[in-house]
């Protein structure tokens, strides 16, 4: 078996041989990547000279490759898998590339937030804007669909292309996050029973699922209608407002994805301590780093409309 360092080498030489003729004009780009402390070799292709902004180019990872290198043994067929996957990213690259119009692509930016530690190397090349532990950045939203977005990070280059300040993308997504990505709040009791349904446990075990907690104890999920960078919600004031208004109560909030947040009363008897340790249990799961967000249990007060840090779960990992 070939080490990591002499797979990534192997590859680099012969990939473009799996490509075929069609792209004998291109060339293969190394593009290392940072995510969540975590150092990814991807790579693309792009035509000899062509500029990195010219096209919609899928990434692929010499890690994943590797990953499945280990499990098959056979290089060849990692590598014909790589390039039949390079191929299909390509082929739909190219029906989004007659959509980009950077100068007039502030009807499609949107929020998304990410850790700030061990994000330095992102956020030095992109606008961003602090936010509790948090840093805001800014997503060019190419296509909204219900199986999800296919979107870019706006990077510094990107917004003087299309023209806009930090502040001027702050606005756009403020407006259009919202619009794009309308929120809805589920009762997660509901959304495990659902869950439960789709994978064919019996009628009698879902009815003896039902939480017999409180109303003061019920968690709810704060996204939006397709489940995708619903994190992003944290910052509507009016929206976290009505939820603790309409509970009569400040608010427990919890990012452990950007993807949602999750919501509970902050009852007397609901201990952040135990939350910081649920976050624990959700993490520990988590398979997709890149999808993680916080740490971190916090208070939303009604009567401030101010959100506070309680609990880390740094405390506990």
């Amino acid at each position: 078996m070939l080490s990591y360092d002499e797979f990534k080498t192997e590859v680099t030489a012969r990939f473009m041989d799996f490509m075929g003729s069609d792209y004998k004009d291109h060339e293969l780009e190394v593009m290392p990547v940072k995510k969540r402390g975590r150092q990814l070799d991807g790579f693309s292709i792009a035509k000899a000279g062509e500029g990195r902004k010219a096209t919609v180019r899928p990434t692929l990872y010499f890690n994943d490759l590797y990953d499945g290198y280990l499990k098959t043994g056979n290089i060849e067929r990692e590598m014909r898998r790589a390039a039949m996957a390079m191929k299909n990213g390509i082929s739909y690259g190219k029906t989004l590339t007659g959509k980009l119009d950077y100068k007039n692509a502030g009807d499609s930016i949107i929020f998304q937030l990410v850790p700030r530690d061990g994000n330095d190397s992102l956020l030095n090349d992109v606008p961003h804007r602090n936010f509790l532990d948090l840093a805001i950045i800014y997503r060019w939203a190419v296509s909204i669909e219900r199986a999800g977005i296919s979107s870019t990070i706006i990077d510094n280059d990107l917004a003087t292309v299309m023209g806009y300040s930090e502040d001027e993308l702050f606005d756009h997504a403020y407006e259009n996050t919202l619009r794009l990505l309308p929120p809805c709040v589920k009762d997660m009791d509901d959304v495990v029973e659902e869950m439960m349904v789709n994978r064919g446990v019996p009628d009698a075990e879902i009815e003896n699922y039902r939480s017999h907690d409180s109303d003061d104890e019920k968690m709810y999920i704060l996204s939006n209608s397709i489940s995708h960078f619903g994190a992003n919600l944290i910052l509507y004031d009016d929206i976290l407002h009505d939820i603790a208004f309409g509970m009569d109560s400040d608010l427990y909030l919890m990012m452990p994805s950007i993807d949602e947040i999750l919501i509970i009363k902050a009852a007397p008897q609901v201990d952040p301590e135990v939350l910081a340790g649920f976050l624990c249990d959700i993490h520990s799961d988590e398979e997709d780093e890149a999808k993680k967000l916080s740490d971190c249990v916090y208070l939303y007060s009604l009567s401030t409309r101010k959100i506070f840090p309680m609990v880390s779960q740094s405390r506990c990992v």
